[in-house]
């Protein structure tokens, strides 16, 4: 969905790869360090760790708007930045020093999300991505701004000349996608894990990236793709 809503406007951000693994990160954190109540928590912790996903998305955004540098290139080596800034802070600050292997330490049950199926890694996550999936298929399709994040993708000089602030579109495109990308990794996380663990990218931005080109950058046909 992420890949979807940035590629609709020609944005060619593979960011979400790097902004994933953030997420999932920021994700743990909340949930390890930051108590809350049960059906609080891990909200909570996917709603930050998708703001931090829309900020960083920021990066590649207005580079692109102010100085017409290529968004790919800017988001592909963001990725190993996040990486190696992600291991970083797992190596040296959070690491759980008794275990034999690099993780944090376990999250807190309150931050789970939880599990339809006990026994099964099919989490309600899946739920919140159909969700979403309507969500954003509505706001590409029934809404002025998806709208125009369509119409610059088809035809930017066009938008620009029918008064839409192709700028601003183009930067929330990404932020969009970083928000989604966030989630995404958060929920991964926090559905399927106890702790962070990690070590690399994750992978799920390319897969990302070849499930929006299979279902044409309509949102809609991503759980078919």
């Amino acid at each position: 969905l992420a890949v979807c809503v940035m590629f609709s406007a020609n944005q060619f951000n593979l960011g979400a790869e790097g902004v994933t693994m953030l997420g999932g990160f920021i994700g743990a954190l909340v949930g390890i360090y930051v108590p809350m109540a049960a059906g609080i928590h891990s909200v909570v912790a996917i709603l930050v760790a998708s703001i931090c996903g829309g900020l960083v998305m920021l990066i590649p955004a207005i580079v692109k708007v102010k100085l017409k540098a290529s968004e790919m290139v800017i988001s592909l080596m963001l990725n190993y930045v996040i990486l190696y800034v992600v291991l970083h802070f797992l190596n040296n600050v959070f690491a759980d020093r008794s275990k034999g292997s690099t993780q944090t330490f376990p999250f807190e049950l309150t931050s789970k999300v939880g599990t339809v199926v006990q026994g099964t890694e099919l989490t309600y996550g899946f739920f919140i991505a159909l969700i979403a999936t309507i969500l954003i298929g509505i706001f590409m399709y029934r809404t002025r701004w998806g709208y125009a994040i369509r119409m610059i993708g088809i035809n930017e000089s066009f938008s620009k000349y029918s008064g839409i602030k192709v700028g601003a579109i183009i930067i929330a495109s990404q932020v969009i996608g970083g928000i989604l990308s966030g989630a995404g990794g958060a929920i991964e996380v926090l559905g399927r894990d106890t702790t962070f663990r990690w070590l690399d990218l994750p992978g799920y931005g390319w897969t990302g990236v070849t499930v929006a080109i299979l279902a044409k950058n309509n949102p809609l046909l991503v759980p078919l793709a």
